[in-house]
Protein backbone atom coordinates (compact mmCIF):
# COMPACT_ATOMS: atom_id res chain seq x y z
CA UNK A 1 0.00 0.00 0.00
CA UNK A 2 2.65 2.56 0.95
CA UNK A 3 5.04 1.54 -1.50
CA UNK A 4 4.73 4.09 -4.12
CA UNK A 5 4.10 7.36 -2.25
CA UNK A 6 6.48 10.42 -3.29
CA UNK A 7 9.19 11.68 -1.16
CA UNK A 8 8.60 14.37 1.21
CA UNK A 9 9.34 17.87 0.67
CA UNK A 10 11.04 19.72 3.52
CA UNK A 11 8.55 22.71 4.82
CA UNK A 12 9.28 26.01 3.87
CA UNK A 13 10.83 28.08 6.89
CA UNK A 14 9.22 31.46 7.41
CA UNK A 15 11.30 34.72 7.52
CA UNK A 16 10.49 36.72 11.01
CA UNK A 17 8.77 38.92 8.91
CA UNK A 18 6.64 36.69 7.67
CA UNK A 19 6.10 35.16 11.30
CA UNK A 20 5.45 38.92 12.40
CA UNK A 21 3.00 39.19 9.90
CA UNK A 22 1.14 36.07 10.29
CA UNK A 23 1.35 36.05 14.14
CA UNK A 24 1.12 40.04 14.58
CA UNK A 25 -2.48 39.72 12.58
CA UNK A 26 -3.81 36.91 14.52
CA UNK A 27 -2.97 38.45 17.75
CA UNK A 28 -4.91 41.53 16.60
CA UNK A 29 -7.58 39.84 15.83
CA UNK A 30 -7.63 37.75 18.94
CA UNK A 31 -6.88 40.55 20.93
CA UNK A 32 -10.10 42.20 19.73
CA UNK A 33 -11.92 39.03 20.29
CA UNK A 34 -10.77 39.17 23.47
CA UNK A 35 -11.79 41.96 24.83
CA UNK A 36 -15.44 42.14 23.01
CA UNK A 37 -15.70 38.64 25.17
CA UNK A 38 -14.50 40.24 27.87
CA UNK A 39 -16.87 43.26 27.48
CA UNK A 40 -19.52 41.20 27.14
CA UNK A 41 -18.60 38.42 29.73
CA UNK A 42 -18.16 40.56 32.53
CA UNK A 43 -19.57 44.64 31.95
CA UNK A 44 -22.63 43.80 30.17
CA UNK A 45 -25.19 46.23 31.68
CA UNK A 46 -28.19 43.92 31.76
CA UNK A 47 -27.19 40.63 34.11
CA UNK A 48 -29.77 38.79 32.73
CA UNK A 49 -27.82 38.75 29.29
CA UNK A 50 -28.34 35.36 27.62
CA UNK A 51 -24.82 34.82 26.01
CA UNK A 52 -22.86 35.79 29.34
CA UNK A 53 -21.84 32.48 30.01
CA UNK A 54 -20.49 31.80 26.38
CA UNK A 55 -18.50 34.73 26.70
CA UNK A 56 -16.50 34.17 29.69
CA UNK A 57 -16.19 30.44 28.52
CA UNK A 58 -14.89 31.98 25.25
CA UNK A 59 -12.46 34.52 26.45
CA UNK A 60 -11.12 31.75 28.83
CA UNK A 61 -10.85 29.42 25.79
CA UNK A 62 -8.63 31.97 23.52
CA UNK A 63 -6.18 33.44 26.18
CA UNK A 64 -3.55 30.91 25.58
CA UNK A 65 -3.87 31.13 21.54
CA UNK A 66 -3.31 35.14 22.43
CA UNK A 67 -0.86 34.75 24.55
CA UNK A 68 1.06 32.20 22.14
CA UNK A 69 0.41 34.71 19.10
CA UNK A 70 1.72 37.90 21.16
CA UNK A 71 4.87 35.52 22.12
CA UNK A 72 5.36 34.75 18.41
CA UNK A 73 5.16 38.17 16.94
CA UNK A 74 7.43 39.53 19.89
CA UNK A 75 9.95 37.11 19.35
CA UNK A 76 9.90 37.93 15.19
CA UNK A 77 10.03 41.83 16.08
CA UNK A 78 13.09 41.17 18.71
CA UNK A 79 15.09 38.81 15.77
CA UNK A 80 14.21 41.72 12.96
CA UNK A 81 15.72 43.87 15.74
CA UNK A 82 18.84 42.15 16.10
CA UNK A 83 19.44 41.48 12.21
CA UNK A 84 18.77 45.05 11.28
CA UNK A 85 21.12 46.12 14.29
CA UNK A 86 24.11 43.72 12.81
CA UNK A 87 22.97 45.04 9.51
CA UNK A 88 22.81 41.90 8.08
CA UNK A 89 19.74 41.98 5.72
CA UNK A 90 18.42 38.93 3.42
Amino acid sequence: MEENQPPEQPRHRLTAEEVRNKYGTTGLLLLAWELWCIHDGWFHPDPHYEYIGFSRFMAYLTAPFLLFCLVMAGSALRAIQQTRKTGNQP
